[in-house]
């Protein structure tokens, strides 16, 4: 989908609102509260999943790289703090990160927080002794897999 948007759009900003229980527990880098943006007064969870807004904008000329401008939004008082940032009438992109989505970080429009030598690390791919495949797949209707011997060796000798 990335490598699609990065293909169709020539901007994109990205306002990433957080809060997702998964990946960072509700929790700030800070440790602080970093509750749903849809949390209330009556249901403090609001959702268990992240948010983020995205604005793409097409142009004419779709020879032009995808430009990916990114922010992040944390604690209780994001919203307030998204609304407030829309007064910035000018370099509204000076409050973004600037990224260039491409294949050799899969097309990411989120910043990179790895050390500037990682991608020069070898691949796993690269320590293996063949190449690696994404593992067996049955094209039977799943008649020679089962999950008792004896089935199993059934339907291989019925195979045969």
């Amino acid at each position: 989908m990335r490598k699609r948007f990065s293909e169709e759009f020539d901007c994109a900003w990205i306002d990433c609102l957080n809060g997702d229980s998964r990946e960072t527990g509700k929790l700030t880098p800070t440790g602080q509260p970093d509750p749903s943006v849809f949390s209330i007064s009556y249901n403090h969870e609001g959702i268990r999943l992240g948010t983020a807004i995205g604005l793409f904008v097409k142009k004419a000329d779709p020879s032009q790289p995808l430009e990916v401008f990114y922010r992040d939004f944390w604690g209780a008082e994001k919203r307030e703090q998204l609304l407030a940032s829309l007064n910035h009438e000018r370099d509204f992109s000076a409050q973004y990160e600037g990224l260039k989505p491409k294949s050799s970080n899969s097309f990411s429009f989120r910043p990179s927080r790895t050390k500037k030598n990682y991608t020069e690390w070898p691949t796993v791919v690269e320590f293996a002794d063949a190449e690696p495949i994404s593992g067996l797949q049955e094209m039977r209707r799943g008649v020679l897999m089962a999950y008792d011997q004896e089935t199993l060796a059934e339907n291989i000798r019925t195979y045969f």
